[in-house]
Formats: structure tokens, sequence, C-alpha cells
């Protein structure tokens, strides 16, 4: 209908092909990110903004791109509830929250609306063919519009849905609770504390620079990227040949201050140095800042530095966990021994598993 609307003028002005080609370009790409910024807000508006209920969709079985992403991001269970309320139709109280939950677990939404503004650029470029004129301005507006009914929408409700998918990515096992839990395993529970501290220090490393704009300038050259994960494997390599190496050294009293400020930074080090962080936070953060307020990049930091915040406590409770379990070797010097020899290559594991990683695509 949008591709049919847009093109229909120069088809009876008998216009140049070319230009019929643009207009229905305009259409097509406008139309689709329409719809899915309605789908989008079907799950994460605001029902007194929209003016109508949200969840429509979910209660009428329909099957959008945010379930798509859902469905197969899921795992077995999750894909067995979609089939039950969408498919059979079978749906009880809490289940639209529960749907919202996994779309926010599997960055469904987020997703959706990067795909919506990407064919939204797309609209806008197919306008290039036409010189400046109010018309071209209205079809420029009608795609901002577009784009900004999902900020205006869900402003309200964007901090609440920040809080929780930050929440879910925090208790969720990934490569920095599992580096601070080898660190512990290896070091104690000094070593883990102060490398949480450090990873986190690390993080507000990227939080700041990706407001300031420099981790969008790194993600975006093939070359910095490269260079900066290779940075970043080796130094994790490093220092999991050298805890394996040392594995049987015992430190005594006078070494556990050192040991703790090493620790810090090598954490600092760890995370500053992985290009995988800035990628998540460039990802993560956009989708939840406030386009009508000012200054972003101070949105930016502060959901960043909450974002950060949560990931210290999710891995200081690690560490404690950790620690607890080593205790039951302390009095077992060999045990002990292939403990730290098992953190050394672990964390030499995470390293192998940075180099490998690829450079997220850019539009």
């Amino acid at each position: 209908m949008f591709a049919a609307a847009c093109e229909v003028g120069p088809v009876i002005a008998n216009r140049p092909k070319a230009e019929q080609t643009a207009c229905r370009s305009v259409g097509m790409n406008l139309g689709i990110a329409f719809q899915l910024v309605d789908d989008v807000l079907d799950y994460g508006g605001k029902a007194a903004k929209l003016g109508k209920n949200i969840g429509d969709d979910f209660r009428e079985g329909k099957i959008t791109l945010p379930v798509v992403l859902a469905f197969r991001r899921g795992n077995a269970g999750e894909r067995a509830f979609w089939v039950k309320a969408l498919e059979r139709g079978e749906i009880g109280d809490g289940d639209l929250d529960h749907a919202i939950g996994l779309m926010t677990k599997h960055r469904a939404l987020e997703d959706t609306i990067n795909r919506a503004q990407h064919y939204g650029a797309m609209a806008v470029d197919a306008l290039a063919l036409f010189p400046s004129s109010p018309m071209k301005s209205a079809l420029e507006q009608v795609v901002a519009f577009c784009h900004g009914t999902v900020a205006l929408a869900m402003s309200g409700a964007n901090f609440s849905l920040f809080l929780l998918a930050a929440l879910v990515i925090a208790a969720i096992p990934g490569p920095g609770i599992f580096y601070v839990a080898a660190r512990t395993l290896s070091g104690g529970k000094s070593a883990g504390i102060a490398s949480t501290l450090g990873t986190s220090l690390g993080g507000l490393v990227h939080v700041i620079a990706g407001a300031l704009g420099v981790s969008a300038l790194i993600l975006a050259s093939a070359e910095l990227f490269t260079g900066l994960k290779f940075l970043g494997a080796i130094y994790l390599i490093w220092l999991g040949i050298r805890t394996f190496r040392e594995a049987g050294i015992i430190p005594d009293e006078e070494t556990k201050p050192a040991g703790a400020g090493q620790a810090f930074r090598e954490g600092v080090l760890v995370e500053a140095l992985n290009p995988k962080t800035a990628a998540f936070f460039l990802a993560f953060i956009p989708q939840f800042l406030d386009s009508a307020a000012a200054h972003p990049a101070l949105q930016f930091m502060a959901l960043g530095l909450i974002s950060v915040t949560l990931n210290t406590l999710a891995d200081i409770l690690v560490v404690f966990m950790a620690s607890a379990a080593r205790v039951n070797f302390v009095r077992r010097p060999h045990a002990i021994q292939r403990l730290r020899q098992g953190s050394g290559l672990f964390i030499a594991g995470l390293g192998v598993s940075l180099a490998l990683a690829r450079r997220p695509a850019t539009n």
C-alpha cells in the first residue's frame, strides 16, 4: 500500500522510470519500517501514549518479527511457550508480561527497531534522486516521525525496561563472570574482588568511549577492531599461561596485597582491551536512550554506569561462591595446584575465544 501510494503520482505524471522506481522504493521501505515499529510498540509501548491497548498482536496470535526473533533465540521451554500461546491460543494471566520478558532477554525489540531504522534509511536514500523541495522534506519528516514514534511511546517505559534487560544480562553467565571465577579459584577472594573491580573500571572505559564515539570508530574499522582484539587475546593467553606455570607457588601473607593490586590492574586491561565489550554497549544502550531529551552522551554514560554496577554486583556474588568452594581445597596442596592449573587453562581459553571473535556487522 505504501509503495503504491508513493508510486502512483510519478506514474500518472508520466515521469521517468527511474523516478517511478525511486518513489516505489521510498514507499516500500517506509511501509516496512512503519510495520516493524508497529510490531515493537505492541509489546514495548505504553497504552496511554499509543491510544490503544498493548498486546493485541499477542492475544490475536499474530507472528511478528519480535516474536520470530525471540522464538529463534529461545530454548526448548521458551519455544513451547510461544507455540502454546500463539498457535494454540492458550493465553493465561501473566503470559503477556512473560512474552515481553522473553523479548527483552533476547533483544528482540531492540533488533526489530534496528531493522526498522535500516529500512527508514533506505527510504531516505531513495529520495536522493530528487532535488530539494517541500515534498521531499515532507517525506523525510514522515520517516523521522516513524522512528520518533518509538522513542515517544517507549520513553516512559524506557528506564524500567532497561533495568529489566540489564538485570537479566548481568545474571546470565558470560566471559566476565567466568574470568573472575577463575581468578578467585586461582588466587583467592582478594584476587577475585580485585579482578572484579578492575574489570568494572575497564568496562567504564568502554562506556565513556562509547559516549564519546570512540568505540564506534573502532568497530567501524576492521584494522582497529582486529588490533585491539588480538592485544586483548594475547594478554589473556599470557595471563593463563602464567597462572598455569605458577600454580605450584603458594603466596605468603606478605605478598597478598601486591597480588591484589596486580589482579586489579590485570582486570582493567583484560576488559579495556576487549572490543566485544564495546560492541555490547553500542548495541545495547542506545535502544534505551530518550531521543527527545537533551545530552544523549550523558544518558549513555548514566545507563552504562548502571549496567557496569549490576554486572559488578553479579561478579562479586560469583567471587564469594568461588571463594567458598576454594576453601575445601586449601588444605590439599595438590588439589589447589590442579585448581590453579585449570583456572590458567580456562583464562587462556577465554583469550583464544576472543581471538576468534568476529567484528559485528555494520549497516
